[in-house]
């Protein structure tokens, strides 16, 4: 293989994560259970008001990765402060989620 792009040095090691958030210093990080996770990058401000014509939700908002949730809904409902209070005070969160299904060649509306 290729070692100058591809290195097996931590191949075994435990709590290692991928650097996601391109060079950029993380701040704060809530991990609950392996593919579900959020980062915040250093210098994180909450009070930054929802703007949707901003330059970079991710730098406002950070990184959330559910596996199994649709993208919409992580997109929308999941934030870093969700996470924190699901590690704190082990209180589940729930949200609809719609997808379309086919079965027998016969297309569903999924819940």
């Amino acid at each position: 293989e290729r070692p100058d792009i591809f290195d097996l040095n931590y191949s075994g090691d435990l709590f290692l994560m991928k650097d996601e958030t391109k060079g950029i210093p993380i701040g704060e990080t809530v991990c609950l259970k392996p593919k579900m996770y959020s980062v915040l990058p250093v210098g994180h401000d909450p009070k930054t008001p929802d703007d949707p014509d901003s330059e970079d939700p991710k730098k406002k908002h950070g990184i959330q990765k559910a596996k199994g949730v649709k993208k919409c809904v992580v997109k929308r409902e999941l934030r870093h402060d969700k996470f924190l209070e699901c590690l704190r005070n082990k209180k589940l969160t729930r949200h609809d989620m719609y997808g379309l299904r086919s079965y027998d060649h016969q297309i569903y509306l999924e819940r």
